[in-house]
């Protein structure tokens, strides 16, 4: 059996050496791939999250996730995507490439693999401050899409159409409203991400390999009639049911659904209450009540926030925040890992 550790290569770093524009390349698809099909599929879950961090539907929906989705037309679910597709196919390919080409470097370099979390961790927070500066602005679109109000019969908002009104009232800067605060949210949130899954990739390919409790594998009768048999070590790995059977790509996908699952959802909860002020900011939307004028800064609403609404408006939105971000994450690192996985073979192993 083909040692397991091989199908998400960490020896592709070689690889990299010899052709680093090529693995570069096959990086930036990837991550296209990924984020892409993640993000048409989970649009839903981050309609609604932006919504309970908005006080206005928040106080409509009663704060409640499963009242929020069951009152939010079909459409309107999924406002918003156009935007966010036209900026996350560049930003992600250059996240992953990015990512992967600072961890590579790195590892390199370094004289001992115990520092490769603080690598992970590094190199997870600058690949996403970097992509930020072609996702701000696309962000920025689909808040203010996904926050149209329905309810009031106006003329549902077109991408353009806010750009142009974006532009028009706040010039370039208008676009990148809220960017600190998005690198301040993304930036912790890519690094914990990337640390907690490396590290749970690496654990399961282990696992996977690790050799089991003996057993005995009969051979049939001998010329004296007696049952011939002899001891053997499967690792984990060969006793599970179809395994050793599926492709390359079925496997770092399946590993890579779970481990970028569970990465993604606890880096979401933790970094949570980022999220709410980057979207107050982007939204410029204070407390109701609050007679306020002008633009408002992190740090002023920090304060206002925990002023008039307390500790629980920094968790508004967790639950779907969460559940967003494990199915985001499960399925952008196994599309991108299995495309990886495929592109190795087919593109970067021709000459």
């Amino acid at each position: 059996m083909e040692p397991i550790t091989s199908l998400i290569p960490e020896d592709s770093y070689a690889t990299a050496q010899g052709d680093s524009a090529r693995q570069v390349s096959q990086d930036f698809l990837a991550g296209v791939l990924g984020g892409c099909v993640a993000q048409i599929i989970t649009h839903p879950l981050d309609t609604v999250k932006t919504r309970l961090q908005t006080p206005s539907f928040a106080m409509r929906y009663h704060s409640s996730t499963v009242n929020a989705m069951c009152k939010i037309p079909v459409r309107s679910l999924f406002s918003g995507l156009t935007p966010l597709l036209v900026g996350q196919a560049p930003a992600s390919g250059l996240y992953f490439a990015v990512y992967e080409l600072i961890k590579t470097a790195a590892l390199m370099h370094l004289p001992d693999q115990c520092y490769a979390p603080i690598v992970h961790f590094v190199a997870g927070g600058i690949g996403d401050v970097v992509s930020s500066a072609i996702i701000v602005p696309t962000e920025i679109l689909k808040l203010r899409m996904q926050t149209y109000d329905e309810s009031n019969g106006a003329k549902r908002p077109r991408m353009l159409q806010e750009a142009r009104s974006i532009y028009a009232t706040s010039g370039i800067r208008g676009l990148y409203r809220g960017w600190f605060a998005t690198c301040l949210r993304d930036g912790p949130y890519s690094a914990f991400q990337f640390l907690f899954y490396e590290y749970l990739k690496e654990w399961t390919f282990s696992a996977l390999q690790a050799p089991v409790n003996p057993v005995r594998v009969l051979h049939g009768e001998s010329r004296r009639g007696a049952a011939t048999s002899e001891e053997r070590t499967p690792t984990l790995g060969q006793l599970i049911p179809g395994w050793s059977s599926l492709s390359r790509e079925a496997q770092a996908a399946i590993v890579a659904l779970w481990s970028g699952g569970l990465a993604g959802g606890a880096a979401a909860a933790l970094t949570n209450p980022l999220d709410v002020v980057k979207t107050r900011l982007q939204l410029n939307t204070v407390p109701v009540g609050i007679s306020h004028t002008g633009k408002v800064g992190i740090a002023e609403m920090t304060k206002l926030m925990w002023r008039h609404e307390g500790f629980k408006s920094f968790a508004s939105g967790v639950l779907p925040r969460t559940v967003w971000m494990t199915a985001v994450t499960s399925l952008t690192f196994a599309f991108y890992e299995a495309s990886r996985v495929y592109l190795q073979g087919h593109w970067l192993g021709k000459t």
